[in-house]
């Protein structure tokens, strides 16, 4: 073999070594890209979020102190931030001013307290189960949770809201809907802390 012949054969030796790093770096560059479409793969769901639940805040309040064995009184308030009224079905929440099913969780010193309150098959809902929120308006009642949660033992409590309204809509003909198509709606209540004190 020449050295003519042997300094090709390196030539080209070097030139398919080059191409295989051009080839990884490639590779390499195009890796980080992945993350970004399953981002963007992601992000409607985010805009599919209920409408309805951008309408309305809900708060709860309830005195720092109770004494043990008395009623424990939360209060509950759903405000209506949009432009127009929106009809609320009332059903298990406190904004039918009792308790018919479990629509609390309850801690005292951080464990979970069942739920020992009435559980209520009903019929459908009629215009009367809802409540009319105005624009800007706010809607407030309280329950009592101390027999319902067996809230009588001295100790340190937390009260959440399960956040679930089972039914919102901004049209009056549609409160109850005649379908059964209800508009469920989930709200975001900040936890509220209270102590029962023994007497």
């Amino acid at each position: 073999m020449t050295r003519g012949q042997m300094g090709r054969i390196a030539l080209l030796a070097m030139a398919v070594a080059g191409a295989g790093c051009a080839s990884k770096r490639e590779e390499t560059r195009a890796e980080p890209q992945a993350p970004q479409e399953t981002e963007a793969a992601e992000s409607p769901s985010t805009n599919e979020a209920s409408p309805m639940a951008a309408r309305l805040s809900c708060a709860m309040k309830v005195p720092s102190r109770f004494v043990a064995g008395g009623p424990v009184q939360v209060s509950f308030s759903v405000t209506n931030t949009s432009s127009q009224p929106l009809y609320v079905l009332t059903w298990n929440t406190p904004l039918e001013g009792r308790i018919l099913n479990d629509m609390f969780e309850v801690s005292r010193d951080g464990v979970e307290l069942p739920y020992q309150g009435p559980m209520v098959k009903r019929a459908p809902p009629t215009a009367d189960s809802y409540v009319t929120v105005e624009p800007g308006a706010t809607v407030t009642r309280e329950v009592d949770i101390s027999q319902a949660y067996g809230a009588t033992t001295p100790g340190a409590y937390t009260i959440t809201f399960r956040g679930a309204l089972m039914d919102v809509t901004p049209d009056k003909a549609k409160a109850p809907p005649a379908d059964g198509d209800y508009k469920g709606v989930d709200v975001k209540c900040a936890p509220v802390d209270t102590t029962l004190a023994a007497k």
